[in-house]
């Protein structure tokens, strides 16, 4: 039944017996996304999936902040198969079931949005691009959208200097 709702989903799906961290469920996609198969991931610990944590001592800190809050959520990096790795933001839930308790996590790749942002974020910092009050600069909601759109697909493409002339035809209209 679990493979019948989860394995459509464009993200990994874990379920996960905490007191040992084995893998008792995996999606299609949780598996496949590591170069694995089915019978590599399930009852092996989840750590041995993660690039940035390992050993007891990392386990159980998480454990202890996912039993805190109702949702955890982590930025970290899976392991592949060939030895690269992927960023994934995960969001973890705790729940108890038939006596024994178990964590449900969902784990995202954001490899390409980690990838946008940082480069946003480099050209925020050396291109002056972007206006901290966008509304104050351009005056109408609709300029400062286009502005803003324009920018981020200019910065994807690698062309700065096209949302600069294109917001300056916009502003002269």
């Amino acid at each position: 039944m679990l493979s019948e709702l989860f394995d459509g989903l464009p993200d990994s799906v874990s379920l996960i017996e905490p007191a040992i961290s084995s893998i008792v469920y995996c999606n299609r996609k949780g598996y496949q996304a590591q170069g694995l198969q089915a019978d590599e991931v399930l009852n092996h610990s989840v750590l041995t999936l993660q690039k940035d944590v390992s050993g007891m001592p990392a386990r159980e800190e998480i454990a202890e902040q996912i039993s805190q809050v109702e949702v955890f959520t982590y930025i970290g990096r899976h392991l592949r198969k060939n030895g690269s790795d992927s960023s994934v933001e995960v969001k973890t839930i705790p729940f108890h079931y038939d006596g024994n308790e178990y964590y449900l996590s969902v784990a995202r790749n954001i490899t390409n949005r980690a990838s946008i942002v940082k480069r946003l974020k480099k050209t925020r910092k050396n291109s002056g691009l972007y206006s901290t009050k966008p509304a104050t600069v351009y005056g109408t909601g609709a300029l400062v959208m286009t502005h803003f759109i324009l920018t981020i697909f200019s910065v994807i493409q690698g062309k700065k200097k096209t949302a600069r002339k294109v917001t300056d035809r916009l502003i002269r209209i």
